[in-house]
């Protein structure tokens, strides 16, 4: 499945394309692409609840700011001196938290979370859900470790595991 197919199975209406990634020459050209002909995953009701205008932002010399927590207002960044991984900034804690290793690598994680809620949650795949969370946590686990081997260590897929290991989710 191609990185667009997985886009539009998320819903592509929850893209939202920036209009200035010219003002940053710092990002690739294969970025500014991107962000300007596809986007970026832009959603208030879905997880993780990441908002973005369409604007890019300089957050500081080495943080491009592109969308924001909802909830905490903490800004969601690409680090360019750390090859354009996605970071999140804590704004109380003044602390940067690894969210994923690329872009790309973001829609990645955002379609298994999608595809994973619908076909094997939705579908009972490991029967009804407050009985089987842990095998659930598990299966999800390993989709993410796909992409993200350290996936455990990143606060937004980790954090989601370690909800619904525990049942919370």
């Amino acid at each position: 499945m191609t990185l667009q197919e997985k886009i539009a199975y998320i819903g592509q209406d929850k893209f939202v394309k920036f209009t200035n990634t010219d003002d940053f020459p710092q990002l690739s050209k294969k970025l500014r692409t991107f962000l300007k002909e596809v986007g970026i995953y832009s959603n208030r009701k879905g997880y993780p609840y990441l908002i973005s205008d369409g604007k890019l932002i300089e957050f500081d010399k080495n943080l491009i700011q592109f969308g924001k927590s909802h909830i905490m207002e903490n800004p969601f960044c690409i680090d360019i001196s750390k090859n354009e991984q996605i970071v999140g900034y804590d704004l109380k804690d003044k602390s940067i938290d690894i969210i994923n290793s690329s872009i790309e690598n973001y829609i990645e994680c955002l379609y298994i979370t999608y595809y994973f809620s619908r076909e094997y949650e939705g579908n009972e795949k490991y029967g009804p859900y407050y009985k089987n969370h842990k095998k659930y946590a598990k299966e999800l686990l390993k989709m993410y470790k796909k992409i993200e081997p350290n996936a455990m260590e990143l606060p937004t897929w980790g954090g989601l595991i370690e909800e619904m290991e525990s049942g919370v989710l």
